[in-house]
């Protein structure tokens, strides 16, 4: 993973999830406040609550 800049108040970065091979994303849904994410190799969208 490349190295990432902080933005303002950011001192930390989680990663939630390195186990997919093409991902696109995420989007942030804030109606349920959540993150989508795609898995295109494996054909299926997932979900970060």
């Amino acid at each position: 993973m490349g190295a990432v800049r902080g933005v303002d108040g950011d001192e930390s970065m989680e990663v939630l999830f390195d186990d997919g091979r093409w991902l696109e994303g995420p989007a942030y849904l804030p109606a349920g406040r959540y993150l989508v994410f795609s898995d295109i190799p494996n054909d299926r969208v997932m979900r970060w609550d």
